[in-house]
């Protein structure tokens, strides 16, 4: 494998592991604070629905997701297409993305509707 394609299959690979996680209710996040969500685009140039677990950071009904890649494909994609799905505490969103370009670092801010600010997952009964 030629050492470009080497961080690519390593980031797929981490991916395949942390998507089933990122997906479930296990990983509820606090109104305030790190979450893990699971970001689907649109591709820009294929059409094809792409999905992508990140490390967000969540404040109320806005979630931020950043990236020191230049070339990462859910950052293109969003800005290609502002129609995001979000899946935040096991449920999914439709929302509006916005990229927020800054010296180092790219910054995609997610707006998720009322619900998902006020959704705190329920313990499940012991018996």
């Amino acid at each position: 494998m030629p050492i470009g394609q080497f961080p690519r299959q390593l980031f797929r690979t981490v991916n395949r592991a942390v998507a089933p996680l990122a997906k479930s209710r296990l990983v509820a996040s606090a109104p305030v604070g790190p979450t893990l969500v699971v970001l689907n685009t649109v591709g820009r140039h294929t059409g094809v629905t792409r999905e992508v677990p990140l490390l967000a950071l969540r404040f109320g009904r806005r979630v931020f997701m950043g990236t020191v890649r230049r070339n990462a494909h859910w950052l293109a994609n969003a800005d290609a297409d502002p129609e995001v799905r979000i899946r935040l505490n096991g449920r999914d969103h439709d929302a509006d993305a916005t990229v927020h370009r800054h010296p180092g670092i790219d910054v995609l801010q997610v707006d998720v509707d009322r619900s998902a600010v006020d959704e705190r997952p329920t313990a499940r009964p012991r018996g």
